[in-house]
Formats: C-alpha cells, sequence, structure tokens
C-alpha cells in the first residue's frame, strides 16, 4: 500500500480523529511525499485516535507547513514498531520526525528509526507535555534542530531511552541529542 501525493491543512497523507479510532500500516506500507500546511506531513492524530506503524512501513520524504513532517500526534497514541523507518521529513518549527503534542504519547521499538530529519526545534522528535518512549535496538540519528533538541526536544515531558536506544549524529545550537 502507498499513501503518496496528498495534500491537506492536517494530515498531508493520513488524518485519523476521535475516541477509539484507529490506524494500523503494516507490512511495507509507503506514506511518502505528502503535504500538509500546517501539521502531520505524513500522519496527523487527534484526540483518542492511535496509530500503529509496524512491519517494515516508511514514513518518508513528508513535509508540514508548521510542525510533525512525518506525524503529528494530538493527544493521540503512537507506537512505531518492527523495522518501521521515518525518514527524510521536514516541518519548518518544531518535530520534523514526530511531533508529539497535549497528552500524545509515543513508543519506537524493535529495530526502528527516525532518521534525517530537519526541524528549529527536536529534529527527529519534539514532545510537549506529552510521553515519549524508545527501547529495543531503536536508532534516532542524523537529525539536526536549528536552535534545540536535534535529536529529541522535550518541554514538560517523560522521556526514556531504554534498553540500546541510541540517538547519534544529530546536532543542534543548543542540546545536539538531547534538549
Amino acid at each position: 500500500v502507498r499513501v503518496a501525493g496528498g495534500v491537506a491543512t492536517n494530515g498531508g497523507g493520513l488524518f485519523v480523529t476521535g475516541a477509539s479510532s484507529m490506524l494500523v500500516l503494516g507490512g511495507r506500507v509507503r506514506v511518502e511525499r505528502n503535504n500538509a500546511s500546517a501539521t502531520g506531513g505524513g500522519v496527523s492524530l487527534g484526540a483518542g485516535a492511535r496509530c500503529e506503524a509496524l512491519d517494515d512501513t516508511r514514513l518518508s520524504l513528508n513535509t508540514a507547513g508548521a510542525s510533525g513532517g512525518g506525524a503529528y500526534a494530538s493527544g493521540g497514541a503512537l507506537f512505531i514498531t518492527d523495522r518501521v523507518l521515518v525518514d527524510a521529513n521536514v516541518a519548518p518549527t518544531t518535530g520534523a520526525g514526530l511531533h508529539l503534542v497535549e497528552g500524545a504519547s509515543a513508543l519506537i521499538s524493535a529495530s526502528a528509526a527516525v532518521v534525517n530529519s530537519t526541524s528549529d526545534v527536536g529534529g527527529c522528535v519534539a514532545a510537549s507535555a506529552s510521553s515519549f518512549r524508545m527501547l529495543g535496538l531503536t536508532t534516532l540519528s542524523n537529525c539536526s534542530a536549528l536552535t534545540a533538541g536535534g535529536g529529541i526536544s522535550a518541554t514538560g515531558s517523560n522521556v526514556a531511552l531504554l534498553n540500546r536506544s541510541s540517538v547519534t549524529g544529530c546536532k543542534a545550537k543548543t542540546g545536539g541529542g538531547v534538549y
């Protein structure tokens, strides 16, 4: 399955909202080259919504006009596992790879990676009043932020890097790896 070339204000590729709404991306799904003028170039999740990306899925080359180039979650839950790659996404202000806000949560596990993304704050991941966890051979790498948090920017958030997770090659004016 390929979701490509979508254009929207929020959720250029996919938009999921509503309590108990769930999106599963698995089996080599490609969400690529989508554009949101505001948030969630690839995927946008609203409050109560859940997205599971697994089994060699790719969120690549997506762009958001503000934040969350790869994925944006406002109160939703994002699970990225089993060789998923979030790669080369762009958001000029916050969270080029992933942007989590307002109680959102994200878990990255099982050889998943967020790489090669650029933003002003939170090149790979930006979390504000949210929860972000990495475990099991996961990687954030080669991301950059002009201001802060090349790998991760966390404000009022819980962040856990566990069990062979790594943040490498990320750059920022302040907090190249984690801010």
